[in-house]
């Protein structure tokens, strides 16, 4: 039907020139009704075959490039600073790396449907000039006059998705920080004050979602109004103005109606992508500000300690902070030497075990390792020679087996049976197993729900010790231990004293015996000094 309509409003209304030389190509008048159908068939199963392999690689293009977005992400913030690190909360990570991403990509998804559209109205307008140099000119201003009547919404959207995008991090933060601390939470009855944050949070996010919906809404209740409206007036100009005959205006509504559709659905897709733009620029900027985060890494590497660690009057306060956590400190460590921190909470203990590890960089002053400053030292050969061992380490929902040899990268390819039997030995967890059902292959459950806090503690000792590390740092391992939980792992220590370097942290006095030497720590520095004999003397 279109094809005589077209060639009338190009030729006069008479003419039976078909446009295009359409007929030429195909020559329909030729074929029998069977050949039609057969045709027809092929046609649209070769149309449905393109649009399955389009949907299926716009898809793995899609999950490819999100992967790597995600490695990425990843990557940047596993190296980053430590201060910049920890000044954020956790559950900005998650969102970032879970919803931020797939947001992400929505908004993608969005710009290239906006983008097909765009080119779809630019093909029928081109067309219609063609065709008709009036009806091209009505068609474009009809376009403009329709992209500005949503101006204003697309706006508006941009808008709601940044705080809606900025929202989502609050909630996320908010729900990582309930659940982190549910012992508590239950134990204390306050899961309603709990309930309550996340309420309030989940209503901020419902209220920019909701008045993104509602702007969407709007754009799509519109559509059928609009394009009569403007096909309406497009038939009012036609007929009253340039005396276009029936068959020209019939010919120009319709083709109206696609470049007008075209655009309506550009607007649509622009408007998906606005409503993603928080997530959008949020993963931009953190892929962008890695350089400025990233922590610089030096370049001498130690085959292993072969002196000790030296700290040459190390002075280090955090960022904004005046006041030194740490002050004029100096202090040889030696090679294979057990020495043990003492003092009160906030004395600088933890902070000076972070400048071992290099998580943190003096502020003044230097630390050397066998004559390598800090500086110019490769952090991550450094941290594998160092097993650390916390007060609250995390326990893996996997074997009891996985869990020891999770910090060994290697252990994927094949556990090292002796090492493994060792570290099971001198942490004291060979004292539990046989208690446990399946031994070494026990699911431990989330966080080592099985197991008790004295046996989870041996096992992460098992884990640090599974590493052969140089150094051994406890950082108030056992202040949360009963007195028998505690003296195996003083016993344990004890039998490692004089083979590895350890470093201790504590309150408690049973784990002072191991200790060559006793350090006093009093704002930062040094206070007192002596052996386990002198330390009872005090």
């Amino acid at each position: 039907m279109i094809i005589p309509l077209l060639g009338s409003m190009f030729l006069g209304e008479t003419s039976q020139v078909s446009l295009l030389g359409i007929e030429k190509l195909i020559p329909i008048d030729v074929l029998g009704f069977e050949q039609l159908i057969v045709l027809i068939i092929i046609t649209f199963s070769l149309k449905s075959l393109l649009i399955f392999h389009i949907w299926k690689y716009t898809t793995l293009l899609k999950e490819d490039f999100s992967l790597s977005i995600r490695k990425k992400l990843s990557k940047n913030y596993l190296t980053q600073n430590f201060e910049d690190l920890i000044s954020r909360q956790p559950g900005r990570y998650v969102d970032i790396l879970s919803f931020q991403v797939d947001k992400m990509f929505g908004a993608l998804h969005s710009l290239l449907r906006t983008g097909t559209q765009i080119l779809n109205a630019l093909v029928y307008l081109i067309f219609v000039f063609y065709i008709s140099y009036s009806v091209g000119l009505i068609s474009a201003a009809l376009g403009f006059l329709f992209w500005y009547f949503f101006k204003s919404l697309s706006i508006k959207t941009l808008n709601l998705s940044r705080l809606a995008t900025k929202n989502q991090e609050v909630f996320s933060n908010i729900v990582g920080q309930v659940f982190s601390s549910i012992k508590y939470i239950k134990s204390s009855a306050i899961e309603k004050r709990s309930l309550l944050l996340i309420e309030q949070s989940a209503k901020k996010i419902k209220k920019y979602n909701y008045s993104k919906s509602y702007l969407a809404g709007i754009t799509h209740s519109l559509r059928e109004p609009l394009i009569i409206v403007f096909i309406l007036l497009n038939l009012f100009i036609q007929y009253s103005l340039f005396n276009q005959t029936v068959s020209a205006i019939i010919t120009s509504m319709i083709i109206l109606y696609r470049v007008i559709s075209s655009f309506h659905s550009a607007q649509q897709g622009w408007q998906g992508v606005l409503d993603s733009i928080g997530s959008f620029e949020k993963i931009e900027s953190e892929i962008n500000s890695h350089d400025l985060h990233n922590e610089k890494e030096g370049m001498e590497s130690l085959q292993q300690v072969e002196r000790g660690i030296h700290f040459k009057n190390v002075t280090f306060a955090y960022k904004n902070d005046i006041r030194p956590i740490v002050r004029d400190f100096n202090l040889f460590i030696k090679k294979n030497q057990t020495i043990a921190l003492i003092g009160k909470s906030g004395s600088g203990k933890t902070t000076l075990v972070d400048l071992i590890t290099l998580l943190i960089e003096p502020t003044s002053g230097a630390i050397e390792i066998d004559n390598i400053t800090s500086e110019n030292l490769n952090k991550f050969n450094w941290r594998k020679k160092i097993g650390y061992l916390l007060q609250d380490g995390q326990i893996f929902n996997g074997s009891l087996v996985e869990n020891i040899v999770f910090s060994d990268p290697s252990a994927d390819s094949g556990i090292d049976l002796r090492r493994l039997r060792s570290a099971i030995k001198f942490s004291g967890v060979n004292q539990f197993i046989s208690s446990i059902k399946d031994g070494l292959k026990a699911n431990l459950g989330e966080n080592g729900i099985q197991i008790s806090g004295g046996q989870k503690q041996r096992l992460l000792l098992a884990r640090e010790l599974y590493k052969s590390p140089e150094i051994l740092i406890l950082d108030e391992a056992t202040s949360a231990l009963d007195k028998e939980s505690e003296e195996i792992i003083t016993s344990s220590l004890e039998k490692l004293n004089g083979t590895i370097t350890i470093i201790i942290i504590t309150h408690r006095e049973t784990l002072l015996r191991c200790a060559d030497k006793i350090y006093k720590i009093n704002k930062g520095s040094i206070s007192w000094s002596g052996n386990y004999k002198e330390y009872l003397q005090l």
